[in-house]
């Protein structure tokens, strides 16, 4: 098996960084359709509320996708992060939620 590996010093600090910026720009493109939704739909108030609690749930679901991460020490070279990965739960998730773009 080959695993990705990067020399970091505090791995778990960049996949805490990284899991932030997934989660922020998640969101920030679901605002985006979501205030696109409103426009088209001239501000109607069903598609405004279904559309918004539609944008909440991304939000909450990618912001609990980002706590999930984890990542280990290297065998080989312990100052050294290996790629990280993802709870089999959070998976299931992410597939379901993830593919707003």
């Amino acid at each position: 098996m080959i695993r990705v590996v990067a020399p970091v010093a505090h791995c778990h600090i960049l996949l805490y960084i990284t899991g932030a910026f997934v989660a922020l720009a998640i969101s920030s493109t679901s605002l985006l359709f979501f205030y696109r939704v409103r426009a088209v739909y001239s501000n109607s108030c069903i598609i405004t509320s279904f559309f918004g609690f539609l944008w909440v749930a991304t939000s909450g679901l990618s912001i609990l996708n980002s706590f999930s991460i984890y990542g280990g020490v290297s065998p080989f070279a312990p100052d050294l992060c290996p790629k990280c990965s993802y709870l089999r739960f959070s998976r299931r998730i992410y597939l379901a939620h993830g593919t707003d773009t």
